[in-house]
């Protein structure tokens, strides 16, 4: 008994003189350079605000108003502007609290395209309980009418969802938490009680002067922390993990951003997972010294706006696009009142349901299609129907559509997808989920099977592969393991149809 103690003792006394990184917080405010440099020269935008309400609004009324949001030194243009916005709005509700501020239910995303229709920026607004200020004082009369207060409240939204993107343009702040790192339990380490003695001054400059005092006073001990990087001593990692951070920081603040980049791609992988708040917060020191890597030197992966399409697209071509997948092909339209097959401009509606704050239907709700085609005197005709009521939809370059239910409509889980043929041999055919987007989809049909099988949320794969278990030499290489378990769906079918 006395010999455990004794091994206990010991123990102790090692766990207490062990050497760890030791981390001290400072606030730190910084002026971030711009990310979207490419678009110094834009000063206009034109916007339009797009909502999931099944029911349209009148012009004037509702959520079709001409809102004129500010969006930092941009001007609003009707029509032509050097980018193109587009707001939808999926959920909108909520009261005022006083004549200046108001409570809000919201979920609304930004969309940003610049002159040419290439894509810029995303941002999405959602929270239930939004406390927001207004930019004008309601009058009582305004109070009073609806709209008005709708036109303010969703300006002053579009102006809160537009913070990055104003950032991107003009540059912004990095106000955040940072550390200096030190090592504890050094004093019987002469080595490394530099860590220790410098770790105070440093935060205290870092948070009153910024990266630049921090350079300025961090500069004399890079030598010191550079030749700690081969203490070979106890615990050499935890060393080396302060010396890593602080190299790292003291490069970003001296602009050596290749050099720091280098320093966090050391530490990383020796970095430890730190956890706060009775471990509810989890994250790694070397994150949040890139996180300030990226904001005060921006990626160089712009978009190319010298690079001008052979036809600039109109706003009406860039918001039909947005909210449509466009085809351009022949479709087979199953209604008793338009049957028949057609030829020209196939629509599929992108824009998501939403309750808008209603009740929630339980039931598949079908995605919209719209076909623009001609009747047989040859003039405009327009048909409105459904992807479900839609066959043989292929575009003009040999792309086939189809649609197809997923879930039970149990808790409002049943859902339509919109799927496009991503491999097609004479065998068999793979469709992908185009709609929703965000969607792995798919669905395999052999040639001459209507049904085919889709993916499922247990068994997937399994049923896969049972569905092309008829071609014996591909069921062979799948049990000797010849074919890779995560391999692509498309890999599959391509392998299938190799089969002799």
């Amino acid at each position: 008994m006395k010999q455990l103690f004794t091994l206990l003792l010991i123990s102790i006394s090692l766990i207490s003189t062990a050497q760890k990184t030791d981390y001290f917080e400072a606030v730190l405010k910084e002026k971030t350079p711009p990310t979207l440099t490419q678009y110094a020269d834009y000063k206009t935008f034109d916007l339009q605000v797009l909502t999931t309400k099944e029911q349209q609004d009148k012009p004037g009324e509702g959520f079709n108003i001409a809102f004129k949001p500010t969006i930092g030194k941009l001007e609003q243009v009707d029509n032509g502007g050097d980018f193109h916005i587009i707001v939808l709005l999926q959920k909108y509700s909520g009261k005022l609290t006083s004549p200046s501020a108001a409570t809000i239910n919201i979920y609304l995303k930004n969309t940003v395209y610049d002159k040419n229709g290439f894509f810029v920026f995303e941002e999405y607004l959602q929270n239930e309980a939004l406390v927001i200020g207004l930019d004008k004082e309601l009058t009582p009369a305004e109070r009073s009418n609806q709209d008005v207060i709708r036109k303010v409240i969703m300006e002053k939204l579009i102006k809160v969802n537009s913070f990055s993107f104003r950032e991107g343009l003009y540059g912004g702040t990095f106000d955040k938490f940072m550390k200096v790192a030190s090592v504890d339990k050094v004093k019987k380490i002469p080595e490394l009680q530099a860590f220790d003695e410098n770790v105070k001054p440093l935060v205290k400059v870092l948070e009153k002067e910024g990266l630049e005092g921090f350079k300025t006073l961090a500069e004399k001990l890079v030598p010191y922390w550079e030749k700690t990087l081969t203490y070979s001593g106890e615990d050499a990692d935890e060393v080396k993990r302060a010396a890593y951070h602080n190299l790292a920081l003291y490069n970003i603040a001296a602009k050596n951003f290749d050099k720091a980049k280098e320093y966090i791609e050391l530490y990383k992988p020796i970095d430890k997972i730190i956890k706060e708040m009775m471990g509810l917060v989890k994250y790694k020191c070397s994150d949040k010294v890139e996180e300030l890597l990226n904001a005060m030197h921006p990626s160089n992966e712009k978009i190319n706006t010298n690079v001008t399409p052979a036809k600039v697209p109109t706003k009406e071509e860039i918001l039909e696009n947005y909210k449509y997948v466009v085809i351009k092909g022949t479709v087979t339209v199953t209604t008793k009142k338009e049957a028949g097959t057609y030829i020209g401009k196939i629509k599929i509606n992108k824009i998501p349901a939403s309750s808008f704050g209603n009740i929630v239907s339980l039931d598949a709700e079908t995605i919209t299609a719209i076909i623009e085609t001609k009747d047989a005197q040859g003039q405009p005709k327009t048909i409105t129907t459904t992807i479900s009521k839609l066959e043989n939809l292929k575009d003009n370059d040999g792309t086939m559509y189809i649609s197809q239910k997923y879930g039970t409509g149990i808790l409002g889980t049943a859902y339509f997808a919109f799927l496009k043929s991503t491999y097609s041999s004479p065998k068999i055919t793979v469709f992908r989920s185009v709609i929703p987007a965000s969607n792995d989809d798919y669905v395999v049909k052999k040639s001459g099977d209507e049904t085919g099988v889709k993916n499922s949320l247990l068994n997937a794969r399994k049923n896969l592969l049972e569905y092309l278990s008829e071609c014996a030499t591909f069921t062979e290489k799948i049990k000797n393991g010849q074919i890779e378990k995560k391999v692509t769906v498309e890999k599959l079918a391509e392998l299938y149809s190799d089969c002799k």
